[in-house]
């Protein structure tokens, strides 16, 4: 009885993680931020005053905010770099996010079957 018990509690614990992981989902949602955060063109959208846009980052909406770049660790770094210049950073970054949004596209076209 004790095995049969115990080769269910396998089982279901098998199944909790192989569909509610969030190993399964995080590409999924990495992907979708880094398309909202971009134009048609794989541009970073700005608002009217040419600053990226500011993404709410926290559940309970006490007011924590930050741009995509700031959030992907990749772009961070490029900003971060103290040896470039304000230019030559904002046109890494562009350059960095549109490859990012490329790659996004097509693993949102892969894994979910858009064309």
């Amino acid at each position: 009885m004790n095995i049969i018990r115990y080769f269910i509690s396998l089982l279901f614990i098998f199944i909790i993680k192989a569909n509610c992981s969030s190993y399964n989902k995080l590409d999924l949602q990495l992907a979708l931020l880094i398309l909202s955060a971009g134009d048609h063109n794989g541009n970073i959208v700005k608002n009217k005053n040419g600053e990226y846009l500011k993404i709410n980052i926290n559940k309970e909406g006490s007011g924590i905010q930050k741009d995509i770049v700031d959030i992907i660790p990749s772009l961070a770094g490029i900003k971060r770099e103290v040896n470039l210049d304000e230019k030559t950073k904002i046109e890494r970054i562009n350059n960095k996010f549109r490859y990012l949004y490329k790659k996004a596209e097509r693993l949102i076209a892969y894994r979910i079957g858009y064309e």
